[in-house]
């Protein structure tokens, strides 16, 4: 007697061939619309991140204290919501780094160096969200009246280079006579002669 012979598995029927392969294509098309959602919200967790770190340094000059004191000033500030790690600061005047006040006052004034006498600290630090820091200040009961007042004439030609960046290693550069900061990848080496030291 001859053995029956087996069949093979048995096949699917062609509805079930095509049920399959809608089933496998959907999900690939899910799995594909989660990683673009998932992306999406990474990105935008980060401009999040961004946003709530982004300092935004200014820099500004005025000849009054709020004590109604003549002093003239020079000054930034952070009206950022995130702390500002200033990286370095050029001061410049007729296109020239000063390195610290009394050059200031000797090339745009005339100041001799026998009654400069002025408040300055080191720019290169970090300010806090509205913090704001006076770097310079040349009070007039102590100046040379003639020093004093070409200072409050001449400090508007002063330009401020200003590189700073947030915790997240954005960066960017401020210069006084623009609008707004420039981004920047990373800050330039600037050689320490260059900087104000205050």
């Amino acid at each position: 007697m001859d053995a029956p012979r087996s069949r093979g598995p048995a096949r699917p029927s062609s509805t079930m061939g095509w049920l399959e392969y809608v089933i496998g294509g959907t999900a690939v098309l899910i799995s594909a619309i989660s990683l673009f959602v998932a992306v999406n919200a990474n990105r935008t967790q980060e401009r999040m991140m961004a946003a709530s770190t982004w300092p935004y340094v200014q820099y500004g000059t005025g000849n009054r204290l709020p004590d109604d004191e003549s002093s003239i000033t020079f000054n930034l500030n952070n009206a950022g919501v995130g702390p500002a790690r200033i990286k370095s600061v050029q001061l410049l005047y007729d296109e020239r780094p000063m390195a610290d006040a009394a050059s200031l006052l000797k090339a745009c004034c005339g100041a001799t160096g026998d009654r400069v006498l002025t408040v300055t600290s080191h720019p290169e630090r970090v300010l806090v969200a509205g913090e704001e820091m006076t770097f310079l200040r040349y009070d007039e009961k102590t100046a040379d009246p003639a020093v004093w007042a070409a200072l409050n004439r001449k400090r508007f030609a002063v330009r401020l280079l200003t590189c700073y960046c947030s915790v997240l290693d954005d960066c960017w550069m401020r210069d006084s006579h623009r609008d707004d900061p420039q981004a920047v990848a990373a800050c330039p080496a600037v050689p320490a002669e260059q900087r104000f030291r205050g």
